[in-house]
């Protein structure tokens, strides 16, 4: 089993861009983004217990970062959640949108400072 460092180092190896929230010494929380023609994979780990991933329909101009709508998501701790969205599939969807649950965001107070690293 890959520890979360790999994982971490996968997203990287994929070509995720990569999101710091807050001071980059001591983050609020680090997001990564892999985008599609059709949709957006998101990551949000807050630290090795508290973590989410989601996949958001894109429509030009959307921010996959607040995406008020879904197709899949996955919460839980790091490692596992690193691992779902790594092992997603294009076919792993809902039939409809639903929601973004709360955990999925990171709340508008806790982004700034933000720093981009593009994949």
């Amino acid at each position: 089993m890959k520890d979360l460092e790999q994982w971490t180092r996968e997203l990287v190896r994929r070509k995720w861009t990569r999101v710091c929230f807050g001071p980059k010494t001591q983050p609020n929380a680090i997001a990564a983004i892999r985008r599609n023609h059709h949709w957006a994979d998101v990551v949000v780990l807050r630290g090795h217990d508290q973590a989410a991933a989601y996949r958001a329909v894109l429509r030009p101009g959307d921010d996959p970062l607040t995406a008020e709508y879904i197709l899949w998501h996955h919460t839980g701790d790091a490692e596992s959640v690193l691992r779902a969205v790594l092992n997603l599939s294009p076919g792993d969807l809902a039939e409809t949108t639903y929601p973004t649950p709360l955990e999925c965001h990171v709340p508008e107070i806790r982004r700034r400072p933000v720093t981009i690293q593009l994949g």
